[in-house]
């Protein structure tokens, strides 16, 4: 079989991880998301709330146009969605706490990188690196630091500065 396709193998890999990477967009615009309420939000300066991460000690800075939502996976993850309050907006980003069983091998390929960003992450110096997918989405993921990671999607490359700067005030107390 591989004679007869001979790239079969890596095709079948890269259509399975934009397929995950469509539906983790997709997702976030469902109506079982919005269903979800967000967790409460404190106001502590103009337009910029703070919000605990559910039981942890993890705290997040947002803007007053942003919720966030407790996620937990069927696989063991706990995670939190950053959704912007305009249900026509097409980015998210995304705060992985605890880690399940990866779906796909985080080793493979997420599209085309493009660049990369240098940023804090908990206290962290670390750098972003950003996809744009075959998909025409961007993508960008921090490394994993003391098992936390992060991610932001869109489809708009603005869009990822404005996630990493919301996942740059992550702060553990």
């Amino acid at each position: 079989m591989c004679k007869l396709f001979p790239n079969f193998f890596q095709n079948i890999k890269h259509f399975l991880l934009l397929l995950t990477l469509t539906l983790l967009v997709s997702c976030a615009n469902t109506q079982n998301m919005t269903s979800e309420r967000p967790l409460p939000s404190k106001k502590i300066g103009v337009n910029i709330n703070e919000v605990k991460l559910g039981d942890s000690k993890f705290y997040l800075r947002i803007p007053d146009g942003f919720d966030v939502v407790e996620a937990r996976g069927k696989e063991g993850q706990r995670g939190f969605h950053i959704l912007p309050k305009d249900n026509s907006s097409k980015m998210f980003g995304f705060i992985e706490i605890q880690h399940g069983h990866p779906i796909i091998d985080s080793n493979e390929t997420l599209g085309t990188v493009t660049e990369y960003i240098q940023s804090n992450f908990l206290d962290v110096p670390i750098k972003w690196v950003i996809y744009f997918s075959k998909s025409k989405y961007y993508y960008a993921k921090t490394p994993v630091i003391r098992g936390i990671s992060a991610s932001a999607f869109s489809d708009k490359r603005d869009d990822i500065d404005s996630l990493i700067s919301i996942i740059h005030s992550l702060v553990e107390r």
